[in-house]
């Protein structure tokens, strides 16, 4: 199970009972209800390091830690107590105010905020068990907090965001297929609460993906008792993915967008070919978003390498290339349909119907031999590239192994399938956007 929730000012929580099924948990935190988990997710604002809150007439148990200590490398949390004036004049009053500190530029800052929510996780659950803690850290509104000024409230950069770390934590935690993922939006962050639930739903087909989302509903809200109860739910296995937020012009590089156009052409060979000579790209900007840079240089002055387009495309690149095979039909026929069949039940049955008529008409070769799709069809090869609005109808209805462009072989492990080099392959995908180049067809012989 993975837990993501999105926390706003922990300084103003108040502790409460609350109530999940038969069991009963007080604390400050709704994640109380949902220890166990395999990974926490905490979604937060980075202007957390800049809260001020008046908790009350004494210090709340869960801030006792934080005020006053040396615990965190990048935050510093004050105490200053007075006197109120009015009807109540003369009694105390605590406020607590936080601030950053040591920060020498961007990554210092997320790292405080880092901390912040690491300190208060592990006091609301007692620890957290060996669950790995991921804080996702978004841009807010502010100037020269760390050295120059911005401006950020652009929901492209936030869904970007989300759907990159989200993507990680799914991949590393999840523990494959069917992983159950809990959203608890109990403690609020407005606008941030519908992003996330947007980057889980987008996200669920790719992990057949059980999403549930919980919220705490007042049961006796003057004695802080509440019931937290399950307000919606998405299941991964029976949903598709929904590409139609993806802008193919702002996906930008040519490897991650011909691996885009792969996978939204039915093409599995294409897809083969360019996952094994674009993995470094495609790791490249995993490692980008995994620095925290797309935040970065977004806040730095705007970068297309952030757009959620690219995101996602390098997303799908990612998950599908990590379950690409060989070019052995028989492999083919074990994983293209699998990844294919994320985008729907249509790309499915056609990739498994053409893999199979594949399959049979190999069985005409005989050992060491290799012949082009058309010569097995017994029919003559046309230009593709020259049918103008047909030609991408025709590639998809056919998961992207036309007559002209295919060769199949077989040697003593079995029938295999590649492209043949040429005129035909060069115009005609070049002609579907998507770019073979870097697995060196480039109208010659592949080596």
């Amino acid at each position: 199970m993975i837990v993501v929730a999105t926390l706003g000012d922990v300084l103003g929580y108040r502790e409460a009972t609350y109530r999940f099924g038969e069991k009963s948990f007080r604390g400050f935190l709704s994640l109380g209800c949902f220890k166990g988990a395999s990974a926490y997710v905490v979604v937060a604002l980075e202007s957390v390091l800049r809260s001020v809150r008046e908790v009350g007439h004494a210090l709340p148990r869960h801030l006792e830690g934080l005020v006053g200590r040396e615990c965190l490398g990048h935050v510093e949390a004050r105490l200053e107590e007075g006197a109120t004036g009015g009807a109540g004049r003369g009694e105390r009053r605590v406020r607590v105010e936080v601030s950053p500190r040591n920060i020498g530029g961007y990554r210092d800052w997320v790292g405080g905020v880092e901390e912040y929510y690491e300190f208060f996780l592990r006091e609301a659950l007692g620890g957290l068990g060996g669950a790995a803690l991921r804080v996702v850290v978004l841009p807010a509104r502010a100037d020269n907090w760390y050295g120059y000024a911005y401006r950020v409230s652009n929901r492209d950069v936030y869904l970007a965001i989300l759907l990159g770390e989200l993507y990680r934590v799914l991949r590393e935690r999840g523990g494959g297929e069917g992983v159950e993922v809990v959203l608890d939006v109990t403690h609020g962050l407005n606008f941030v609460v519908p992003l996330v639930f947007e980057a889980l739903r987008l996200l669920a087909p790719l992990f057949k993906a059980k999403v549930r989302v919980y919220n705490a509903v007042p049961v006796k809200s003057d004695v802080g008792e509440f019931e937290v109860v399950e307000t919606y739910k998405v299941n991964g296995d029976r949903s598709k993915l929904d590409l139609s937020f993806v802008e193919e012009s702002r996906i930008g590089g040519s490897t991650l967008r011909s691996l885009y156009r792969a996978l939204v052409l039915n093409a599995p060979l294409a897809l083969y070919y360019l996952c094994e000579c674009g993995r470094e790209e495609v790791d490249a900007y995993g490692d980008f978003v995994a620095g925290r840079r797309v935040a970065g240089n977004v806040l730095e002055g705007g970068d297309e390498r952030a757009s959620t387009a690219r995101v996602m495309a390098w997303v799908l690149a990612d998950w599908a290339c990590r379950r690409v095979g060989s070019n052995r039909l028989e492999d083919m026929m074990e994983w293209a349909p699998g990844i294919y069949g994320a985008l729907g039940d249509a790309p499915r049955r056609i990739v498994e119907n053409e893999l199979n008529n594949l399959y049979r008409l190999s069985e005409r070769l005989a050992p060491g031999e290799e012949k082009p799709l058309y010569e097995l069809m017994g029919v003559e090869p046309e230009r593709p590239w020259e049918r103008g609005g047909e030609l991408e109808r025709n590639f998809v209805a056919h998961a992207g192994l036309l007559k002209e462009l295919v060769v199949l072989g077989r040697d003593r492990d079995g029938a295999y399938v590649k492209y043949r080099p040429g005129e035909a392959l060069c115009k005609t995908m070049e002609a579907l956007g998507i770019d073979m180049s870097c697995a060196c067809f480039k109208c010659g012989e592949r080596h």
